[in-house]
């Protein structure tokens, strides 16, 4: 595992028992839909979006604790769509992240019936917040996410996906489907601890290109739109270097106004020939 992440895996370790302790906190009469509810969401994965989530608190001086509940709600969602992602009338995966996928293990009525679980559980979360402090702010937050994860959001992108016919698309594909929850995690948190609006717009352009090179790098590497890309006569590589250069001048222009310092690391791991080769 790369330093980056494992800068992290205390947080990750503490944020998991927060998110477990809660999900244990729901009295079910099946036991078969609470072992595929956790199944699916601890089965394993780097926790990227939570991460995304730590570093932009740390960037604004507050410790990745105070906002493992608002990380939590962008985790069950987004294991869920991936839950749903999985199933015969979508994707149709028998595995994930090395491991049987939830329709797999359990059978597709529980399959779908976990998915929806953890967007109930996220939606009830989000609720359950503490609203004594920063109440506008964390209601902004929240909508924010479900925005972008919802019916004009994540899910419009996954309907359209299969009849992208042009780079712009496929561009639109990648912004609602992949860098809609980066903009959850990083101009979620940036709203949900009050941050000022200049500073949050620029960490939303920020977000929006990092999700944007998280899906095109994932493409590139499992060979997924090789067509796509010759159709179109899309020249990968310099698409990947175009953004690259965007994000550091991004983080220039930020570093005027946060500590980009965390930013940077993950960036530049994410950039890497190590991401490329052992992790995309």
């Amino acid at each position: 595992m790369n330093k980056v992440i494992l800068k992290y895996s205390s947080n990750i370790e503490s944020f998991e028992s927060y998110l477990q302790k809660y999900i244990d906190s729901k009295e079910y009469l099946s036991r078969e839909l609470k072992d595929s509810v956790s199944y699916s969401i601890f089965r394993g994965g780097k926790r990227i979006r939570p991460i995304f989530t730590f570093l932009t608190a740390q960037s604004l001086k507050v410790e990745p604790v105070k906002i493992y509940h608002f990380a939590s709600v962008i985790e069950l969602i987004h294991n869920y769509s991936l839950v749903h992602d999985d199933l015969p009338e979508m994707d149709n995966d028998d595995y994930r992240r090395g491991k049987e996928s939830t329709h797999k293990k359990y059978g597709n009525m529980i399959g779908l019936l976990a998915g929806d679980a953890l967007l109930s559980l996220a939606s009830e979360m989000a609720f359950d917040d503490d609203f004594n402090s920063g109440k506008n702010e964390k209601i902004d937050a929240y909508k924010f996410v479900f925005n972008m994860a919802g019916a004009s959001g994540m899910i419009d992108g996954q309907a359209f996906e299969s009849r992208a016919e042009n780079v712009n698309d496929y561009k639109n594909v990648i912004i609602k489907k992949t860098a809609n929850l980066f903009r959850a995690s990083i101009t979620g948190t940036a709203k949900y601890l009050g941050t000022v609006r200049e500073t949050i717009d620029k960490l939303d352009e920020l977000a929006l290109l990092i999700g944007e090179s998280f899906q095109i790098l994932d493409d590139f590497m499992d060979h997924e739109n090789d067509e796509f890309y010759k159709k179109h006569n899309i020249n990968i590589i310099n698409l990947i270097n175009e953004k690259k250069t965007h994000i550091e001048a991004l983080l220039k222009d930020l570093s005027n106004e946060i500590d980009t310092s965390y930013f940077d690391e993950l960036v530049n791991y994410l950039f890497s020939e190590e991401y490329i080769k052992n992790e995309a």
